[in-house]
């Protein structure tokens, strides 16, 4: 359906050549090499590998002096090996595209203020592939135009709302823009080398977000009532008038369906909807006839959310997530270049990462829980699969610990799937009595995969055992697993992660005298409100960015776009914000506390840790407060991802 013509001698090769000889193979145990904190923290020495349309060029993350900046080079043979470089001291990079061969896009994202109020800001620039003269695409005002009135206004924080990129037009770009008052926005056709625009399509009440089709076109918008009920209105071309397609409450996940991608027929849709059980799949959608027609990807054990989508904009397979990750590709020519490497690096997850607007040359990229992960370049006419980049130059594969995949009961029977790492050399049988770190995750819509973690590498190098549980509420496992969390999250959802430690015991692999929890996030809070929950089964706890207040964070979010959301997992009525907070139970933490928090972390208020933490050193508690200096909710700087990795090492060391 989307290969060309011109492609069905590289299928028939392909599947005649399923395995290549790797050119110049990565050699990982370099002397140098380490599984120190500043080893394993280190952010990677290149990320994001994106060919240029052509291929003769790459622009990437690159880490200097601590710091992830935009790069640019040509892998055109012969050619100098230099770079070429774009810091940008405040605030990070967000996000990269190439437009055309010789230029791209760039996204900002930076905090800020204003009105009073904390704010995370974008911005959106061009640039040439040199990356020499940034261009502001935006500026500081935008005319927009609302009930036949025209005004110039400031534009909002955000400025790099990408409505397409527009394929078959490298010169310009759709970008949509509100002002500083409304959240309605504007789409603008956007010159990409002049940054002049012209409005393409008018804001209207209620629309939040506009989608446009491969070839531009402006067909759907997403729309929120005052009441916060939601809908999306949709048109097959440009003639046609909007019709309301989906009406429903998505924070709420009441809705028929939601959208997700354009079809090569304009009527119909990529959507995305629930099964009888409740797992979400992939699925075409007619919409003249106001019915589904085919699933396109569906499971019987976990939801299915990813579309892939080629750089014209064509739908050409699917991502998921199992107990491993996968994808599956819809055309004979992508299933073949799978195929192939799936031969190659067994037992890895291996994918493309970018390719060229011909199809011919690839970025592909392996990992494990023992590889962090290694860049290789494909080139399908040369007939060549060889070594590009390693990111992690620093890490010392050899030492890394592998994952298994296991279960456990929770008290009320529910299974609850986990990953096991252990100390390396200690296979599962023989792993008895060890020190152990329980690691919930954050979210807690969200979950832990299979493959590489720095945290979990940096605990068992150091000779921890590492539980890593998908508690209840935990995403990806459909509605029925991910339902049992509501009102749960200071209940069942502690409850599973404790049972998760008690199952380490009673296997006999964790010393029950030796075992910390540790989290980030929803998993720094459990971090603490677990040992509440349970006394006497952690010797100490490591909580960072963690939720701590719920009165804060209930008075914090109520204004947050998706804080319904977070409400409906938090308490019922027969709960107390109180009950649940460790701000309110900070007397019955009598372990050890390693306290971690980022003065510029936007989702997690840094105030909920400063408070805790001068509140428990006033009832003379045994805790260390670390702060982050600039420090945001992910550990985006090199330096705070260290200085926690060398922190907890010390903490450990010390109490377990």
């Amino acid at each position: 359906m989307f290969i060309k013509k011109g492609f069905k001698w590289m299928v028939k090769y392909l599947l005649l050549l399923a395995v290549l000889v790797l050119a110049n193979g990565p050699a990982h145990a370099a002397s140098a090499r380490s599984v120190s904190p500043e080893a394993l923290g280190a952010l990677p020495a290149i990320s994001n590998i994106q060919l240029s349309p052509e291929g003769d060029r790459i622009a990437a993350y690159r880490t200097i002096n601590g710091r992830k900046t935009l790069i640019t080079q040509s892998i055109v043979a012969g050619a100098k090996p230099e770079f070429y470089a774009l810091p940008f001291d405040k605030g990070e990079f967000s996000g990269f595209h190439w437009v055309s061969n010789d230029r791209l896009i760039y996204r900002l994202r930076a905090v800020g203020k204003r009105h009073g109020q904390k704010t995370v800001e974008t911005r959106i620039f061009a640039v040439d592939w040199q990356l020499k003269k940034p261009l502001n695409l935006v500026g500081r005002q935008v005319t927009r135009t609302m009930g036949g009135k025209s005004t110039t206004t400031k534009v909002s924080v955000i400025q790099d709302n990408v409505v397409s990129y527009l394929p078959e037009d490298p010169d310009h770009i759709l970008l949509g823009l509100t002002n500083s008052m409304y959240m309605y926005p504007d789409v603008f056709k956007v010159n990409v080398n002049t940054a002049k625009r012209v409005r393409v399509h008018g804001a209207r009440r209620n629309i939040l977000q506009w989608f446009a089709d491969r070839h531009g076109v402006i067909r759907l918008g997403m729309a929120q009532n005052d009441d916060g009920k939601d809908y999306f209105i949709f048109r097959p071309s440009e003639k046609d008038s909007f019709e309301t397609i989906i009406r429903g409450d998505f924070m709420a996940n009441d809705v028929p369906f939601t959208f997700e991608n354009f079809h090569e027929e304009n009527h119909i849709i990529y959507i995305q909807m629930k099964d009888d059980e409740g797992r979400t799949g992939i699925y075409t959608y007619d919409t003249k006839t106001k019915a589904v027609i085919d699933p396109v990807a569906v499971s019987d054990t976990v939801d299915i959310t990813t579309l892939l989508v080629d750089r014209d904009g064509r739908v050409i397979g699917h991502a998921y997530t199992d107990e491993k990750q996968h994808v599956v590709y819809y055309e004979a020519f992508e299933q073949s270049i799978q195929t192939m490497l799936t031969k190659n690096f067994p037992g890895e997850y291996s994918s493309i990462t970018s390719g060229t607007k011909d199809k011919t040359k690839f970025i592909i990229r392996t990992s494990s829980p023992t590889n962090p992960g290694t860049y290789f370049f494909f080139d399908l006419k040369a007939r060549k699969l060889g070594f590009l980049m390693d990111p992690y130059p620093k890490v010392d594969f050899d030492k890394l610990s592998d994952m298994h995949i296991i279960s456990y009961e929770a008290r009320d029977g529910l299974m609850i799937p986990a990953y096991l790492s252990l100390p390396q050399g200690v296979s599962r049988e023989a792993a008895k009595n060890l020190p152990t770190i329980i690691l919930p995750h954050g979210g807690p819509f969200a979950r832990d995969h299979w493959g590489y973690d720095h945290w979990v590498q940096a605990l068992t190098t150091s000779g921890y055992a590492v539980l890593q549980m998908n508690y209840r509420g935990s995403t990806g496992y459909g509605d029925a697993f991910q339902g049992r969390g509501k009102a749960e999250w200071g209940h069942a959802m502690l409850d599973d992660i404790n049972d998760g430690t008690h199952w380490m015991i009673d296997q006999g692999i964790a010393n029950p005298d030796r075992i910390c929890i540790f989290g980030w996030s929803y998993g720094g809070y459990a971090a603490l409100q677990a040992p509440i929950r349970e006394k006497n089964l952690y010797k100490c706890s490591v909580s960072g960015a963690a939720v701590i207040d719920m009165k804060r964070f209930y008075r914090d979010g109520k204004y947050t776009f998706g804080f319904n959301r977070y409400k409906k997992y938090v308490k019922d009525d027969d709960t107390s914000l109180e009950e649940i907070s460790p701000y309110h139970h900070m007397d019955e933490l009598n372990i050890p506390i390693l306290l971690v928090h980022g003065t510029d972390d936007r989702r997690v208020e840094y105030a909920h840790s400063k408070s805790f933490a001068k509140q428990m050193k006033k009832r003379k508690k045994n805790l260390k407060f670390i702060t982050l200096k600039d420090g945001d909710h992910h550990l985006s700087r090199e330096v705070n991802r260290i200085k926690f990795l060398r922190e907890v090492e010390k903490f450990l060391g010390k109490y377990l």
